[in-house]
């Protein structure tokens, strides 16, 4: 990661800049599927995608910076992590989660990692991001006859509620 400064604006940006040669061809479509849901994805607790740029040799990825670190080397580096600010940790991530769903996607690699903080003291609303779509699955609606749509990441545990109970003799 590195940093770079508008211009005009003198906004500050974190540049991920990812080397072609390096990838192998999956990893190159894990990354432009990364790029393609975080261009969709518009909520205060998920990292911000602002802009890609494709060179030769490099893509770069324009995002919001993120101070703080890792969540998890914040619990890790803490004596003490207490419930409410477990529970504000939750709550960011189910709301960042929800929003997820809400856009058909999803995440499939939540971990402490995943969440980064964007400032050095953990303290308010938004001062955590969901990070790490590399993983991420946008779901397709598969319509089948009757009430419920089911999408190609439904397993059969979802499946069995609608399955019809069985008659007692």
């Amino acid at each position: 990661m590195k940093e770079g400064t508008h211009k005009q604006s003198g906004e500050s940006f974190a540049i991920k800049i990812v080397t072609k040669a390096k990838l192998t061809a999956e990893d190159e479509q894990a990354l432009k599927d990364e790029i393609d849901v975080l261009t969709d994805l518009k909520h205060s607790n998920i990292i911000r995608l602002y802009d890609v740029f494709e060179e030769r040799e490099f893509y770069y990825l324009i995002t919001e910076k993120m101070l703080g670190g890792e969540l998890f080397d914040r619990i890790v580096q803490k004596s003490y992590y207490n419930e409410k600010e477990a529970r504000d940790t939750c709550k960011i991530l189910f709301q960042a989660m929800a929003y997820c769903h809400k856009q058909r996607v999803a995440h499939r690699d939540l971990k402490p990692e995943n969440l980064l903080l964007t400032v050095r003291s953990f303290r308010g609303k938004g001062a955590c991001r969901l990070v790490g779509f590399q993983s991420s699955h946008t779901c397709v609606p598969l319509c089948f006859p009757g009430e419920h749509t089911i999408t190609q990441t439904t397993t059969l545990m979802t499946l069995l509620p609608l399955a019809e109970p069985r008659q007692r003799l």
